[in-house]
């Protein structure tokens, strides 16, 4: 009971009170440490160094490359050279979308200017974005190889007559009966395309799945 209580007291005496690392204050993890210890190229740990400490709150950039050049006193070539090395380290990340201006941040995985809570969240965040992107280009994919597959079926199989007489039904998808036989065909895109005659309705049932399953695209697994 008297452990609730002071949790109690100390819980109301920090409620309310500013964040005592807001300002100037920047949390780096010991991975980032040992990885700056070892740059082989002093002008990388220099840049790495100006990034730490122009980190805005949440580990924005607001300095651009030119003005680290200008406080490092190096040529902007030299600073943009060590902004695609410490990109390909995962030290920084871009922000900014193609259209937009580059916009760079420090990775929160490394280190981190803010409170514990925002810092959780920008966690959460990044991999959230990172399932999504995994996620659109598993699906750009997808679209591109259903794309193909249409393109080979559409060039082996003719254009299906759109008369809409009736025709007798065989009791399975995309089977009619035509000329004395059973005529398989497939919908895309609200165009029917020709499968070929078949002795039976389960003959010709067969191609329509056989078609139907060259056509299906299944998403590959994680």
């Amino acid at each position: 009971m008297t452990e609730d209580v002071d949790k109690y007291k100390k819980s109301r005496e920090t409620k309310g009170k500013p964040n005592v690392y807001a300002e100037g204050w920047l949390t780096i993890t010991q991975k980032l440490c040992t990885m700056m210890a070892g740059f082989t190229v002093t002008v990388d740990m220099r840049v790495a160094l100006a990034i730490c400490a122009h980190a805005d709150y949440h580990n924005g950039l607001l300095v651009t490359q030119a003005d680290i050049a200008a406080e490092l006193k190096v040529a902007r070539a030299t600073v943009n050279r060590s902004f695609s090395r410490l990109r390909k380290l995962q030290v920084i990340e871009r922000v900014s979308r193609a259209s937009e201006p580059t916009a760079y941040r420090l990775n929160p995985d490394y280190a981190w200017r803010g409170s514990g809570k925002a810092h959780q969240k920008a966690l959460w965040q990044k991999e959230a974005d990172k399932a999504r992107a995994i996620k659109e280009a598993r699906e750009a994919d997808n679209l591109a190889r259903l794309r193909v597959a249409r393109m080979k079926f559409l060039a082996s199989h003719p254009e299906a007559s759109k008369s809409r007489r009736r025709t007798a039904k065989s009791g399975y998808k995309g089977v009619t009966a035509h000329n004395g036989g059973w005529l398989a065909q497939i919908q895309i895109r609200c165009q029917r395309y020709n499968l070929g005659t078949h002795a039976t309705p389960e003959l010709a049932h067969a191609a329509y799945l056989k078609a139907k399953k060259e056509l299906s695209i299944h998403k590959p697994k994680d």
